[in-house]
């Protein structure tokens, strides 16, 4: 058989192609390991540092709420006050579900950290306009695993509590979410609380990559991943609440710290997260339009 003259021969190209992208993804690999290391250094470092760390008081907490929450600001500006956001959202939900002032306030310290895994995820990705490739989800999804190591296992109960969270706010109530697919009532109560949380306060804050959604829109993905991304029952109990939440909302969009905290009697010691004082709200780098589809697939 003769070779058609007319046509190119694309094999030196496609040869070049798939070895620049081989690379791309030893190096993507080779970086992941690394920072995997570097976490792990770093969680042993405050280990060092502070003997006491099992019998932590609640100042002590506070500050270490305060220097993460910090560090993952500086890591990428959209987090900060998202991670404070997630802390009035939180404390609502589980006051709505019926929970008491002590585990409320203890959410409401804990739940700010469930992204502090971020900080070991490489700028590149982190920082992305678009959506990202399968590698880089892969590389993204790890951050679960990330908090959870930083936080440590603890006997500090909020940050006990704190590294429960942030390993398993990804988790999805039918089992398809991440990092270990856990389902249903396997995934604690802290992680299903803040996974509702979560995706509303990302849904409504302008973010790098896109901008905010209105209130409604919002509330309809929370309303269609009930039984499916999310608890069926902190969905009803949060919507039965809509109103509240809207409300707290609304003054954290306006940059203001809430005055009345959910759930809770403010004159115990004051408001835990009372020292963010960044605005609450975010500007967005790049707006563009998201659709739902949009952003289930970005998660």
């Amino acid at each position: 058989m003769h070779e058609n003259p007319d046509r190119p021969d694309d094999t030196n190209g496609a040869r070049t192609e798939v070895a620049a992208l081989r690379a791309e993804i030893g190096r993507l690999r080779l970086e992941n390991t690394e920072l995997s290391a570097r976490l792990c250094d770093l969680a042993a470092q405050l280990a060092g540092a502070m003997p006491d760390y099992r019998k932590l008081n609640g100042t002590t907490t506070r500050d270490a709420l305060r220097n993460l929450v910090i560090a993952a600001e500086c890591k990428d500006h959209d987090t900060g006050a998202h991670l404070v956001r997630i802390g009035y959202f939180s404390a609502l939900l589980a006051s709505v579900c019926g929970y008491g002032q002590a585990f409320v306030r203890m959410l409401l310290m804990a739940s700010p950290m469930h992204d502090v895994g971020k900080i070991g995820v490489p700028d590149h990705i982190l920082k992305k306009a678009s959506l990202l490739s399968n590698d880089e989800r892969r590389i993204m999804e790890m951050h679960p695993e990330y908090g959870a190591r930083i936080l440590g296992d603890s006997e500090a109960p909020v940050l006990a509590l704190a590294s429960e969270i942030a390993f398993t706010h990804h988790e999805y109530y039918d089992g398809s979410g991440y990092p270990r697919g856990t389902s249903k009532y396997d995934i604690p109560l802290s992680g299903r609380i803040v996974a509702v949380a979560d995706v509303l306060d990302a849904l409504v804050m302008d973010r790098r990559y896109r901008a905010a959604m209105p209130w409604d829109k919002a509330i309809g993905i929370v309303r269609a991943g009930r039984g499916r991304h999310f608890d069926p029952d902190i969905v009803d109990a949060f919507l039965s609440a809509e109103d509240r939440a809207f409300e707290l909302c609304q003054t954290m969009t306006r940059g203001e710290v809430p005055r009345q905290l959910p759930g809770l009697d403010e004159s115990a010691d004051g408001d835990p997260l009372g020292f963010y004082d960044a605005p609450l709200n975010s500007v967005a780098v790049d707006r563009r339009s998201m659709d739902t589809d949009d952003y289930f697939r970005e998660r």
